[in-house]
């Protein structure tokens, strides 16, 4: 099923039981969805959920952690899922917790550490909590996951289009210790000399 179909389904589903269901029932429902082996299945659960933000809780927080740590939330295409639909709008109403999205840096578990960029990536686009978003990368310099390199590139690539002079010096003082996709990733926006000069002083 094609992503545009789920997403039709979720917001059925939500016409269907708006008035009638909280914040626990979507949440309740969602963890259904997220324990079936369907891809689909997940996405109509957390799409649904989503549509609840206007009610989010911070313990939503603690919810998608434990998806995450048990591992319901398995593949990039999950996450980056929740991460739009959930956890950014979930800081968007509470700001308190981008320090304790923060430490998710830090787990054992790929998807957990995952989930400490990704929701970072439509704040850095605007220019928000771009302190948060260096020091993440920095914290991740020494992931071995090619889909962390990837991620962190992104999350810089976006805070680079509201200041590209930031990320260039970042990637000067820092772009030896990143990966190599990273730094790639990160470089894409820039002028064909710019990335060629960037590479060549980041190697």
């Amino acid at each position: 099923m094609r992503t545009p179909r789920y997403r039709a389904i979720a917001q059925d589903l939500y016409e269907s039981v708006r008035g009638a269901w909280g914040l626990p029932e979507a949440v309740a429902f969602a963890d259904l969805c997220v324990a079936q082996e369907v891809l689909e299945m997940r996405g109509a659960g957390i799409g649904l959920l989503g549509r609840f933000e206007a009610d989010f809780r911070p313990s939503v927080l603690a919810q998608v952690r434990r998806w995450l740590e048990a591992n319901r939330l398995d593949n990039w295409a999950a996450v980056d899922s929740c991460a739009a639909a959930v956890v950014s709008p979930l800081l968007a109403r509470f700001p308190v917790l981008v320090p304790r999205i923060a430490r998710w840096s830090a787990s054992p578990n790929l998807w957990v550490r995952r989930m400490s960029v990704v929701p970072l990536v439509p704040f850095a686009r605007h220019g928000e909590y771009l302190d948060q978003a260096y020091a993440t990368v920095l914290a991740l310099r020494g992931d071995r996951e090619d889909l962390m390199h990837k991620a962190c590139g992104w999350l810089l690539r976006e805070a680079g289009k509201r200041d590209s002079g930031r990320l260039e010096r970042f990637l000067l003082e820092q772009g030896r210790v990143l990966p190599r996709t990273t730094v790639r990733y990160a470089i894409e926006r820039f002028p064909a000399a710019k990335r060629k000069g960037l590479l060549a002083a980041t190697k």
